[in-house]
């Protein structure tokens, strides 16, 4: 049973920077701070004192203390948690606090995991917490929050926002700092969907390895360069650009068969509504046609296009392979 005293504390004898058993990344909470200020503190936060340092350390409550000191509170009422407690107890404690509130984000996942690795077994952390974070008790999650445990703040600040998942997050930890930071700096400047930044980090890592050069060197070629400096484009639209030019670059010739398709069908003049759609990759001769109708009549003009299409001379040269 853990033990504690209610006690009346200064603000000034708590540690705001230790993070030591702090697992929340979120630093300011306004509707927190307006519930303080009209009610009170409703439920004191858990506090350690250590001897060392002689500060009280954070164990859980880290929203609700910043939220009393924006407030203006010269002191608080908090748990002070026995001296003899220990280091794994506290840091359960907040873990189990956290989980008893909200549901983790990557980033809070991923230090939690961490964290777990100082008190137990790869396999206990596995099969015991990944599951009540929400996780398939895998390898493969785990090494995957390890990464993103490693990244730089700023990194993992944008996959607490939504502007970088956790999975591109994870590949940008395998590579060197200025690889990572390049890419990074590069997502800061164009809008890209999680696949097509997925996308774009495999293709930089896939030519790198290919050419023998640097993510960092990829990012900084002219061509590149040259798409987000346009001030005209969308930041939408350099991202798609970026992506396309990567493509390019690690699949020539199928991005040379992907155009001369490409062309072709526009020449075919296929009305609205119906498709050729060429092979996956361009590998193998099965092409597909999609077709949507609204009304039989509708239907019985689509299919007169799609005849058409089919004794078309041009539609016997694309179908050919290259």
């Amino acid at each position: 049973m853990l033990r504690y005293e209610l006690k009346t504390i200064s603000v000034k004898a708590i540690s705001i920077e230790d993070r030591t058993f702090v697992i929340t990344t979120e630093r300011n909470n306004e509707l927190l701070q307006k519930s303080i200020e009209q009610v009170g503190l409703l439920y004191a936060p858990y506090i350690y004192f250590d001897n060392h340092a002689r500060y009280y350390r954070i164990v859980c409550g880290l929203r609700r203390i910043n939220a009393c000191i924006a407030a203006g509170w010269r002191e608080i009422t908090a748990r002070v948690v026995d001296k003899c407690c220990e280091e794994k107890e506290l840091f359960l404690l907040s873990f189990y606090d956290n989980l008893s509130q909200r549901v983790l984000n990557p980033v809070e996942q991923a230090r939690t995991a961490l964290r777990l690795l100082d008190y137990f077994a790869d396999g206990m952390v596995i099969s015991e917490y990944l599951p009540l974070l929400g996780l398939a008790p895998t390898e493969k999650n785990l090494n995957q929050l390890l990464s993103v445990a490693r990244l730089e703040p700023e990194i993992q600040d944008a996959v607490v926002h939504g502007s970088m998942c956790e999975a591109v997050a994870a590949k940008l930890a395998l590579l060197q700092e200025e690889d990572r930071n390049a890419l990074f700096g590069l997502f800061s400047q164009v809008h890209a969907s999680a696949s097509k930044q997925e996308e774009i980090v495999s293709c930089c890592m896939d030519i790198s390895l290919r050419d023998g050069t640097t993510c960092s060197k990829i990012v900084r070629d002219p061509e590149i360069q040259q798409i987000l400096a346009a001030d005209k484009h969308p930041l939408s639209q350099k991202g798609d650009r970026v992506r396309a030019l990567l493509r390019r670059r690690r699949f020539p010739r199928m991005s040379e068969h992907e155009e001369r398709f490409l062309q072709q069908r526009r020449k075919l003049r296929l009305p609205k509504g119906v498709q050729l759609l060429p092979p996956p990759s361009f590998e193998g001769g099965r092409f597909r046609v999609e077709i949507e109708f609204d009304s039989a009549a509708d239907l019985r003009d689509k299919a007169g296009a799609v005849k058409s299409m089919a004794e078309s001379g041009l539609l016997q040269k694309m179908v050919e392979k290259p």
